[in-house]
């Protein structure tokens, strides 16, 4: 049977592969015939994911993102392995979600790091090192924070934002290899990340607005994952620098 959203024979680095988006997508590549290799800091979870992979050939490499001087070795190893990947996925995230006049600096700059800097690192140092084959995709997570972030997320507004323009730019620096690279920005998606959100704030005034805005409810990891599956594969060669909404209705 045809299918346009065919990834066999490629290979797919998903960070951020231990929960939520990424391990949906790392379970949607896999049956759409993809080798992943799945990049998160917990060595438990992503032995939990593997064991839901269809297919073989599949690997995981436990890393922490914050270690921003360490992605160089890291881009080493898949090179020591002659892997050569044809797609990326940035499902890594952190989210502070403090009011301004409570903000956290350190954990600002972690934001920051593991939102933005790494990801701009990682993709720097495969395609310096030449682990990212010509026409492949690159596809990063973004929210809609970046363009409607409150006063409890400026941290995390910032740093999608930043993510979402470094997006743009690497789609133009690495046009001349074909290499697409796309940002995805979702509202509300039923993740560990919505349950800290909701544990904190679900019961409050601010909480209930936020899920009540997401007018046809929250989203699934796995409709991330087959959007994000879609850019992957080569049915958008021609899609690059586009920044895909799938909010619910949370921005109308």
């Amino acid at each position: 049977m045809f299918n346009p959203m065919e990834l066999k024979d490629k290979t797919i680095l998903i960070a951020g592969a231990s929960s939520g988006i990424g391990k949906a997508t790392a379970t949607t590549a896999s049956k759409l015939g993809a080798k992943v290799i799945l990049l998160a800091r917990r060595e438990v979870q992503l032995k939990e994911v593997l064991t839901l992979l269809a297919g073989e050939g599949h690997d995981y490499l436990v890393f922490n993102l914050e270690d921003i001087d360490r992605i160089e070795a890291l881009v080493s190893s898949l090179k020591d392995k002659e892997l050569k990947l044809d797609g990326i996925v940035y499902a890594a995230a952190f989210s502070q979600k403090e009011a301004f006049a409570d903000l956290d600096y350190d954990l600002a700059r972690k934001t920051m790091t593991i939102n933005v800097h790494a990801f701009n690192e990682l993709i720097r140092q495969i395609v310096k090192q030449e682990v990212l084959q010509d026409n492949s995709s690159v596809v990063a997570i973004s929210s809609t924070s970046a363009i409607a972030g409150d006063d409890r997320e400026l941290a995390y507004a910032m740093s999608k934002a930043a993510l979402e323009a470094a997006v743009r730019y690497h789609a133009q620096v690495l046009m001349d290899k074909k290499i697409r690279v796309n940002a995805i920005r979702p509202g509300w998606v039923k993740t560990p990340m919505l349950g800290d959100f909701l544990a904190r704030y679900g019961d409050t005034e601010y909480g209930k607005k936020n899920m009540e805005s997401q007018k046809l409810g929250l989203i699934e990891p796995e409709e991330i994952a087959n959007l994000t599956a879609f850019l992957l594969s080569d049915a958008t060669t021609s899609i690059t620098a586009s920044n895909t909404l799938i909010d619910g209705g949370f921005l109308l």
